[in-house]
């Protein structure tokens, strides 16, 4: 959904994404999986629709200007917006001179890195965007891969690191 929305979601008027039911041994995005990368683009999802005994359907969309929000959305906001800031890159992170993943740092190994020249060019802007989110309250800044598929939703569901995580401390 994350590719979809990336491409579609400032145009398009709606996305029907089907589900699989729990408990019939097919893997499919989830409903909490889908509404969360929904919420973080503007959009919301509508009435869920039975196709058959295993599968279901929900149509999403783009939420209108002054349109209402309910508690439980805008609750899930923030607490997606505070936990932590994703950063979408066509890179997979910050790399040490090897080219192996750094999936941890802080602002003082960071002026390290740049001090050896393993951060440089290109990066020093994100890093810089980063520590000052971090700095401003976010808990954490992951600069993650926007090209590996659910990227977004594999940082923030689960405890597999998929970028750098850029802590303010």
């Amino acid at each position: 959904m994350q590719r979809w929305f990336e491409a579609n979601a400032a145009s398009a008027a709606e996305l029907i994404v089907g589900f699989m039911k729990k408990g019939t041994g097919n893997a499919s995005v989830t409903w909490p999986e889908a509404v969360d990368e929904a919420l973080c683009v503007g959009w919301i999802d509508g009435v869920r629709h039975r196709i058959d005994k295993e599968r279901y359907k929900i149509r999403f969309t783009p939420r209108k200007a002054g349109s209402h929000w309910s508690a439980v959305n805008i609750k899930r906001i923030a607490v997606l917006q505070a936990e932590k800031l994703l950063m979408l890159t066509n890179i997979r992170g910050v790399l040490d001179k090897q080219g192996e993943l750094l999936t941890e740092l802080t602002p003082r190994r960071i002026d390290e890195l740049v001090a050896d020249g393993t951060i440089s060019g290109g990066m020093i802007p994100k890093i810089a965007g980063a520590i000052d989110a971090a700095k401003s309250g976010v808990n954490a800044v992951h600069i993650i891969d926007g090209r590996v598929p659910h990227a977004m939703l594999l940082e923030v569901l689960t405890d597999q690191a998929y970028g750098t995580m850029i802590s303010s401390r």
